[in-house]
């Protein structure tokens, strides 16, 4: 896990800061973002692989595996 000084606030604030720089068609800033610590981000990605497991086929479903949980 990554230490840092920072607040899960201020970690938040400077994604949005930065999300709102980010260029988008016609200024519609429709940029969405889910910002997620600990434990959600395991059920978030359990979530997906039990999703995707129906989706993904072959090969792809494998190289998925093999990088799962390295972010």
């Amino acid at each position: 896990m990554i230490q840092t000084l920072l607040t899960k606030e201020e970690i938040v604030s400077r994604i949005r800061e930065g999300a709102r720089e980010i260029p988008s068609a016609s200024n519609s800033q429709t940029t969405r973002l889910v910002v997620l610590f600990g434990e959600d981000i395991v059920k978030f990605w359990d979530h997906i692989l039990d999703v995707q497991k129906d989706v993904m086929q072959g090969t792809m479903w494998d190289m998925f595996l093999s990088v799962y949980g390295r972010c």
